[in-house]
């Protein structure tokens, strides 16, 4: 399995449903996935060390579907399995995302205010501490919205957690789990 082509959460959803339908999937394609996904978040982890945003981790385009995959994939010893969840992923990716027609924010102005917050609230310390932020920004891939005429004041939306399907409101991805959003 190749994800190369995989540049927004939508794709990534109906490639991994085309996939884990085949007939002639094998385990070591999944285990072979697996491993390259690995590879990716190591290498993207160390740049971004070097680059000197220890705190957080943004990635863009097939970068953010590569980590999203590898952050909601266990990789499992049968072939059911992997199906399985891999087929759960796509569904969770093809209810929840839809390609957004706005323009989006780019990993340049997530750093600059990152590093604004750092700066002035010294937020990393105060609210990550030794955690890593990941912060996914695929082009065109937004969580679905609440079919309501305006937004809430304050929301909370699940963020790659099984429990919770449903989305509320527009957010980031991050390893912790949630994230607010405050108008």
């Amino acid at each position: 399995m190749n994800l190369d082509h995989c540049k927004t959460f939508t794709t990534l959803g109906d490639y991994l449903k085309e996939q884990a339908t085949r007939s002639g999937l094998k385990q070591a394609e999944c285990k072979q996935l697996y491993v390259t996904l690995e590879e990716h978040r190591q290498h993207h982890h160390l740049n971004n060390l070097l680059t000197g945003c220890g705190s957080w981790y943004i990635c863009e385009g097939t970068s953010a579907v590569y980590t999203y995959l590898y952050r909601n994939w266990r990789y499992q010893r049968s072939l059911k399995a992997n199906r399985d969840y891999l087929l759960e992923i796509a569904d969770h990716l093809q209810q929840d995302y839809f390609c957004a027609d706005g323009p989006q924010i780019t990993a340049q102005e997530v750093t600059h205010i990152l590093s604004i917050l750092d700066e002035d609230y010294n937020f990393s310390q105060k609210v990550l501490g030794d955690a890593l932020l990941y912060l996914l920004l695929p082009p065109f891939a937004v969580p679905t919205l609440p079919r309501t005429d305006s937004w809430p004041a304050t929301s909370s939306c699940p963020i790659s957690n099984e429990t919770q399907r449903q989305a509320q409101a527009p957010c980031c991805s991050t390893s912790w789990g949630t994230c607010s959003i405050s108008s």
